[in-house]
């Protein structure tokens, strides 16, 4: 029995005996305080043997408390006999401890008062048991109650969460949606200026496509040849209303840039950046063709001109040869006759330079100075044959011999420039008006190019977009 005894105190790691510290506690210790409250609780009590284990001898707290010399329990005994201990009420961390109540407000508390449940039965420790020491004074909440209050609180919380995200993100779509029909409208109304621009350039088009086609023919004529008189008509009436052209292209290139700038998606903007190359080359189409139909208008007066002035010298120089021959019998009658076509010749050769003077006044380029030249010298000569009829009409011998002389020196010198003389003047003029006017007929003929390449896109991109 002594050996189970060892090993019941070494098991509990307790021993037997105590030596006196503060943290070894003796069965016999602790048995004594036991039945000394049982003894005052149950005034004689019998004893009892319980068995290791039976009888809870401390409980531990959740918190480690220190070890203090143990004093008389302190509580209030009450009329039916029972005692009920101050000590074992438990207090709140952080609570104040109320000084202890009355006997008569603690019996009310203890006996079905504010701190008991309606059944009777014993509070438990803690907020409720604290609450019956007080006579009623703390309120608590029931468990349940406060599990439902932290519900509630938990879902209106979550229903609040809930509400603020739906309307942030209500807001985040709404204005994205809004920034969504801005860039819609906004890209509505470029492409709107994007048509307004092709109508312009359909309006320019009902000028510049006749002027294509009146230049494709000018330009198609073989060489030596200038726009005839039909040719040249139709070219100015093209002429006329490249100003009208000019102005709806510069409302159309204000309207491509504009919608070119404000386009976000790729194909329509690239649209735009065509318009404007299809309006810069059809402007560009305007500069040059406006100077090659210039050039190709004055060339046509021109070359009617000196077209006219060369028939006129033909017919002069047929009849001074018929002058001439009319004196080699000088007689009377035969020197009057010669000297009424001297006159006619002369009037001839005249008018023949006044033409080439004009042509010349109409077109620099052209160089008409042998024709000049030799009409001069006719001219001079014709004079010399007139005074030599009038000499011998006139019987002066001498006067016949010196304006015979000058005029065959005259004539020589006349003979001498025809040699070198151009006999297609309208040719001359076509040369000249393909020299002076390569520049331009090459940049047309660029800016064609160009325009047919943006013409192609646009094209394309329309019956896209009809579609």
């Amino acid at each position: 029995m002594g050996k189970h005894d060892d090993k019941t105190a070494r098991a509990a790691h307790i021993k037997r005996h105590t030596v006196g510290t503060s943290n070894e506690i003796s069965f016999s210790v602790l048995d004594a305080a036991k039945n000394a409250l049982d003894g005052e609780k149950g005034g004689g009590e019998k004893k009892r043997a319980f068995p290791f284990g039976g009888i809870p001898l401390f409980t531990l707290a959740r918190k480690k408390k220190a070890v203090s010399t143990p004093t008389k329990e302190q509580g209030l005994p009450l009329s039916t006999g029972d005692f009920v201990s101050v000590d074992s009420v438990e207090v709140p961390t952080g609570t104040p401890q109320p000084a202890a109540p009355a006997p008569a407000t603690a019996a009310r508390g203890l006996s079905g008062g504010a701190g008991t449940y309606a059944s009777g039965k014993a509070m438990p420790h803690g907020a409720d048991a604290l609450g019956g020491v007080l006579g009623g004074n703390a309120v608590w909440p029931a468990p349940a109650e406060e599990v439902a209050r932290r519900k509630t609180t938990r879902k209106r919380r979550r229903l609040l969460a809930y509400t603020l995200a739906f309307a942030v993100g209500a807001a985040v779509i709404g204005g994205a949606g809004w920034w969504l029909y801005q860039g819609h409208q906004e890209q509505q109304a470029r492409i709107g200026e994007l048509d307004q621009a092709l109508a312009r350039i359909e309006e320019a088009d009902a000028t510049i496509a006749p002027l294509n086609d009146a230049l494709s023919e000018l330009f198609d004529l073989p060489a030596g040849q200038v726009a005839q008189e039909e040719l040249a008509a139709e070219l100015s009436a093209c002429e006329e209303g490249l100003p009208a052209a000019s102005d709806a292209l510069a409302q159309a290139a204000a309207l491509a840039q504009g919608a070119r700038d404000g386009m976000a998606d790729s194909v329509e903007r690239e649209a735009a950046n065509q318009a404007v190359s299809a309006i810069e080359a059809r402007s560009a189409m305007i500069e040059s063709g406006g100077k090659v139909v210039a050039d190709a208008r004055a060339a046509a007066s021109a070359a009617a001109q000196a077209q006219e002035g060369w028939d006129l010298l033909l017919q002069a120089d047929t009849l001074a040869r018929e002058a001439a021959q009319m004196v080699t019998e000088t007689t009377d009658e035969n020197v009057s006759a010669s000297m009424e076509k001297t006159n006619q010749a002369l009037a001839l050769f005249q008018q023949a330079d006044a033409a080439f003077s004009t042509a010349v006044d109409v077109y620099p380029a052209a160089d008409f100075s042998p024709y000049r030249a030799y009409l001069a010298k006719r001219i001079e000569a014709m004079g010399f044959a007139a005074a030599a009829n009038e000499a011998f009409l006139a019987r002066d011998k001498e006067g016949v011999i010196a304006q015979n002389d000058a005029y065959n020196a005259a004539d020589a010198e006349a003979a001498s420039l025809a040699a070198d003389l151009p006999d297609d003047p309208v040719g001359m003029v076509a040369a000249a008006s393909s020299e002076a006017a390569s520049e331009a007929r090459n940049a047309y003929a660029t800016a064609c190019s160009q325009a047919a390449a943006a013409d192609a896109f646009l094209r394309d991109y329309l019956g896209t977009t009809s579609k």
